[in-house]
């Protein structure tokens, strides 16, 4: 609103009011700056109102999204994290801020986690990759890693972790099943022969 059209609306206020004594000119400037200052304080009210519903849905969105939302710095420090990335990594929140993202990797992967990072702040690039990572109580997950560089007023990386654990652990099984199968194949005493659905021998 214009302070012309905030003005005027005051003015028709004013003329609302009923008094039985003509008003100078002064009285009348310093009841007209009255309610406009009444009406935009009511205006920063609401503003401020719709600001604070706007960042508790913020929050919301963030902190109980079904994946882990971490930024890191430059140095690969943990800067911010989601309740999400709290429960995956089995740390309160306040605990694992200003700790290395790669203290949870585990050791098998910490190398090539090392290296995407390196290559994300040194290329301004992106990771995509899973790897393995371990808490504290020495659990350990796997999770879908997405990563990217980001420009600010420090160099910070973003990141969401998602886990693949089942997914993983159902692929192994299957891997074991069929080694389990191949062996029983290969070492069974009758001739067994797979063909396909022409009778060509597979």
């Amino acid at each position: 609103m214009s302070g012309q059209d905030l003005r005027d609306k005051a003015e028709a206020q004013l003329k609302g009011i009923k008094s039985d004594q003509p008003l100078d000119s002064l009285l009348h400037e310093l009841q007209v700056y009255q309610i406009e200052l009444e009406m935009q304080n009511e205006t920063l009210r609401q503003n401020q109102i719709q600001l604070e519903e706007s960042r508790d849905r913020y929050l919301d969105l963030y902190d109980f999204a079904p994946v882990a939302y971490l930024t890191v710095n430059a140095v690969g420090m943990i800067i911010e994290i989601n309740h999400t990335g709290a429960l995956l990594l089995g740390m309160e929140r306040k605990k694992i801020l200003r700790r290395r993202l790669s203290q949870f990797v585990t050791a098998e992967d910490n190398e090539r986690w090392c290296r995407c990072f390196l290559k994300m702040m040194n290329h301004d690039s992106a990771c995509h990759d899973e790897f393995s990572f371990k808490r504290l109580n020495g659990t350990t997950f796997y999770a879908g890693v997405d990563s990217r560089f980001i420009h600010g007023v420090e160099k910070t990386v973003r990141i969401t972790l998602t886990d693949v654990t089942e997914r993983r652990l159902a692929e192994q099984m299957l891997r074991v099943k069929e080694q389990k199968l191949h062996g029983l194949f290969e070492l069974c005493p009758l001739g067994i022969a797979l063909t396909d659905m022409t009778g060509r021998y597979i």
